[in-house]
């Protein structure tokens, strides 16, 4: 009875075109088949050098490795068909069989490193687990400063100090922070990214830290609009702006406190646990430069 019903429903599917597979061939016409495996489904297998006729999800016939290439610590596989050969585009697939890039003409090009670098980053690779930027690679910072990295350099993530160096498009040498990384593009073209971090629940501005009776505390969730805020407040109070956090246990710091009439910037971020990430530093650089920015409008005035 049970096979009755299987085949059942693979005569059904392949009625209602379900499982077509298509390759490409060198001439950029397609090949289509129908496998009654893919209906039925078939699991991924662990690929090795070895490895023969290998069923690649989504596509027909069966598959060779003919190339392997290590990234991070898992290995992919360049597969050839064994049907049509270099007839049709080669396939890439991690070692667990997970197809990572097809329509491959050239092997581990630029575009196959480019897929290999999205695999990775869907599976939690991220700029974390480089323990130096190596000699050469390249380094894309928050603000689109392009920078090639002359030795290799330990990474410091316990620090905002920038503690890295490297040469800009001018050719000058230049420091940053590891808080500062949008993206390293290592030597063999793969990507690692700073992995998007959302801290930052919503910002306040206190109107006078020293009013009596309760402090009156207005909350934003846009950065311009709670330093709008803060400074069309009067100096002659004790004002302050800070962050409120995602974290479970939630937290508040203040960033800037008028201090006898001076806009003063607080540093107890850098010194509390769970503080120390990408986007608090960048506020904070935002932050900074709205101080100097409203110090310099103020003496043009007088």
């Amino acid at each position: 009875m049970k096979n009755c019903i299987t085949l059942c429903i693979v005569l059904l599917c392949c009625l209602q075109g379900i499982g077509q597979n298509t390759l490409l061939r060198a001439d950029g016409k397609e090949i289509r088949t129908r496998k009654l495996e893919e209906v039925l489904g078939v699991k991924n297998q662990h690929i090795t050098e070895t490895t023969r006729e290998y069923e690649a999800d989504g596509h027909t016939g069966t598959w060779y490795a003919m190339d392997m290439k290590t990234y991070h610590g898992e290995r992919f596989f360049q597969m050839r068909s064994e049907e049509y050969g270099q007839d049709v585009a080669d396939i890439i697939v991690s070692e667990n069989g997970t197809l990572v890039a097809e329509d491959i003409w050239h092997g581990f090009d630029e575009g196959a490193r480019e897929a290999i670098s999205e695999y990775l980053e869907e599976n939690g690779a991220t700029v974390y687990d480089l323990m130096d930027i190596p000699d050469q690679a390249t380094v894309i910072l928050a603000d689109g400063t392009v920078m090639k990295i002359m030795e290799q350099q330990s990474i410091s993530t316990d620090t905002w100090e920038p503690t890295l160096t490297g040469q800009n498009q001018q050719g000058e040498e230049q420091k940053f922070s590891f808080f500062e990384i949008h993206k390293v593009r290592e030597n063999n073209g793969i990507d690692l990214k700073m992995p998007e971090n959302h801290y930052i629940d919503q910002y306040y501005v206190i109107e006078d830290l020293a009013a009596k009776g309760g402090m009156k505390i207005e909350r934003y969730k846009d950065l311009g609009a709670a330093l709008g805020a803060y400074y069309s407040l009067p100096n002659h109070k004790m004002k302050a702006l800070g962050i409120e956090n995602t974290a479970p246990l939630r937290g508040s710091l203040d960033f800037i406190q008028c201090k006898n009439g001076i806009d003063t910037l607080i540093y107890d971020c850098q010194k509390v646990e769970g503080w120390l990430n990408p986007q608090i530093y960048n506020t904070f650089k935002d932050i900074r430069n709205s101080t100097c920015k409203n110090a310099f409008c103020k003496s043009q005035k007088r």
